[in-house]
C-alpha cells in the first residue's frame, strides 16, 4: 500500500521554532493511502496526527494560521516539480522550499535545507478516494 500526505484539507495545531528547525505540528494530516498512486488512483482517505520539520529553517514572524486549515500547500524540493502531495515516509535533504495557505488566507512560505514528516497515533478512515 501507497501513502502520501496532501496538504489541502490537512489541519495544523500549530508552527513553531526551537533553534534553527521550523515544525509544522498537524492535528490531522489528510493521508491518501492506495496500491497504484495516491491522490490519483483508487484508494481510501484518512487523517492522523504528526509533524513536519524543516531544518536550517526561520519562521517568518509570529504565523496566523487562522483555525489550522490549509486550502493550499506545496514543496519544491531543488527548484524542482510543486509537490502537493509528499510520499509517507518523507525524509530529504536539499534546497526545500514550501508554500501553505490558510483558510484565514494567511500564507506562509518557508524555506529549508531539509524536510522531515513523522506520524504519530493512529490514523482515523475518513472516506473511499474513487480516483
Amino acid at each position: 500500500m501507497n501513502c502520501g500526505l496532501e496538504f489541502h484539507d490537512s489541519r495544523v495545531a500549530s508552527v513553531y521554532s526551537l533553534g534553527d528547525v521550523v515544525t509544522i505540528s498537524f492535528e490531522a494530516a489528510y493521508l491518501h493511502l492506495s496500491d497504484g498512486v495516491p491522490g490519483s488512483d483508487r484508494g481510501t482517505g484518512w487523517t492522523q496526527a504528526g509533524s513536519l520539520e524543516f531544518g536550517s529553517a526561520s519562521l517568518p514572524g509570529t504565523p496566523d494560521i487562522g483555525d489550522g486549515w490549509i486550502v493550499a500547500g506545496a514543496l519544491r524540493v531543488d527548484g524542482g516539480d510543486e509537490l502537493r502531495l509528499v510520499p509517507v515516509p518523507f525524509n530529504i535533504v536539499g534546497s526545500i522550499q514550501a508554500t501553505f495557505t490558510f483558510s484565514n488566507g494567511y500564507v506562509l512560505d518557508m524555506r529549508g535545507k531539509s524536510s522531515r514528516l513523522t506520524l504519530t497515533g493512529d490514523a482515523s478512515f475518513v472516506e473511499d478516494f474513487p480516483g
